[in-house]
C-alpha cells in the first residue's frame, strides 16, 4: 500500500495542518491570556511552533514516499524528539515559564497535532484501499 506522492495532496495536507493549528491557537489564546497574560500567549506561540514544525516535516517525509508504517514511525519519532528537546531546552534555559505559561499549551498542541496527523493517516489509508 504505497502512499500517493502527488504534490497537490501534500500541499493540501500541509495547508490543512497549518490552518487547523492556527484555528486551535486562536481558540487557546483566550485561556492562555486569562491564565498567564502575555507570557501565556508567548508560551502558546512557542508550543504551536514546536508541534507544527515536525508535523510539517512529516508531511514532507510523506511526499518522499515509502510504506505507511515507515511514515508513521518517522512522524511519531520526529515529533516526539523535536517536542521533547524543545521542552527540555525551555525548562533548562528559560525562567519564569512553568505549567500555566508554557507546558499546558505544549501538551495540548502535542495532542492536537497527533490527532490531526492520525486523522490524515486514516484518511489516506481509507482512500488508497
Amino acid at each position: 500500500m504505497e502512499t500517493p506522492t502527488d504534490g497537490r495532496s501534500a500541499w493540501t495536507e500541509f495547508s490543512w495542518l497549518i490552518g487547523m493549528g492556527a484555528v486551535f491557537a486562536g481558540l487557546l489564546a483566550g485561556p492562555a491570556w486569562w491564565l498567564a497574560g502575555s507570557k501565556g500567549l508567548t508560551g502558546l506561540a512557542f508550543s504551536a511552533a514546536l508541534c507544527l514544525i515536525p508535523g510539517c516535516a512529516a508531511v514532507l517525509v510523506r511526499v518522499r514516499g515509502g510504506s505507511s508504517a515507515t511514515i508513521v514511525l518517522v512522524s511519531i519519532g520526529l515529533r516526539l524528539t523535536f517536542v521533547m528537546a524543545g521542552a527540555l531546552a525551555a525548562k533548562l534555559l528559560v525562567t519564569g515559564y512553568g505549567m500555566r505559561e508554557f507546558f499546558i499549551w505544549l501538551i495540548l498542541f502535542y495532542l492536537f497535532t497527533l490527532a490531526v496527523e492520525t486523522w490524515f493517516a486514516f484518511r489516506r489509508n481509507s482512500t488508497t484501499s
